[in-house]
């Protein structure tokens, strides 16, 4: 069983966040560990508030778990602020954990924003390079590589320049469900080539919470030794069957 840490906030309603990272690790046999970033009041309708955990609080939720238990990987999600964006950063400087994945939370799904201004330009230009794959949406592809994304040809532009950002980094994915297209296609780029995941139906009902689960899946199946083409084909099957299954 393989220790997976979470670094994410808290959503009280499980669908996303903290909750639904230790759910998606336990269900896929990891064994699951957390700090969180902050406190949010939401649920799959509405966004309600969101109050930061201040850096040293979060230094000691991680403190208290890598003493104690080597990890395989990591996930990061919410961040919030500048101050925890670099207070991470540095803590990734001396991690151990061979496998971290950033799901870049900057908006909620209800649209609130999450991650201040200056926290956003941090994990832009100093977090990225620290992290082994990056996963965003297509609304945050747009603000990490400051491009206007409306086609599979420009998901494609935007993960070459958030690779050419992220130096060093391994993969590149972009979730394509935000494009208006017939046939949902996400974009994986690894520095030289190239892996399309489209979904056959486009579901009539959003589901908060996907990129959190995604993301999830995602390190589990690395941390387990997939390559990252053969991990993303999982994840991806994971979420769509979970998508499917909160349809009613």
């Amino acid at each position: 069983m393989k220790n997976i840490l979470t670094i994410a906030g808290s959503d009280p309603s499980g669908g996303a966040g903290v909750q639904a990272d230790l759910a998606t690790f336990q269900y896929l046999g990891a064994r699951g560990f957390s700090a969180i970033t902050a406190l949010t009041a939401q649920n799959e309708d509405r966004f309600f508030s969101l109050n930061s955990i201040g850096t040293t609080l979060i230094r000691e939720q991680i403190r208290s778990i890598t003493e104690r238990y080597p990890l395989a990987a990591i996930k990061i999600g919410l961040l919030g602020t500048e101050q925890t964006v670099l207070s991470i950063g540095r803590f990734l400087e001396t991690s151990p954990a061979p496998v971290v994945v950033l799901d870049p939370v900057i908006r909620s799904s209800t649209g609130s924003l999450l991650t201040d201004p200056r926290g956003v330009a941090c994990l832009r230009e100093v977090f990225l390079p620290k992290v082994t794959v990056v996963t965003p949406n297509i609304d945050e592809a747009e603000t990490l590589s400051r491009m206007q994304i409306q086609s599979i040809d420009d998901m494609r532009a935007a993960a070459e320049q958030i690779f050419r950002i992220g130096r060093g980094i391994k993969g590149v994915y972009i979730k394509g469900g935000h494009l208006e297209t017939d046939e949902p296609t996400d974009v994986l780029f690894d520095g030289t080539s190239w892996k399309l995941y489209a979904s056959k139906i486009r579901y009539p009902k959003k589901v908060h919470g996907t990129g959190c689960i995604f993301s999830s899946a995602l390190t589990v199946f690395l941390a387990e030794g997939m390559p990252l083409p053969e991990a993303a084909a999982r994840a991806k099957e994971y979420v769509t069957d979970w998508i499917a299954s909160h349809q009613s």
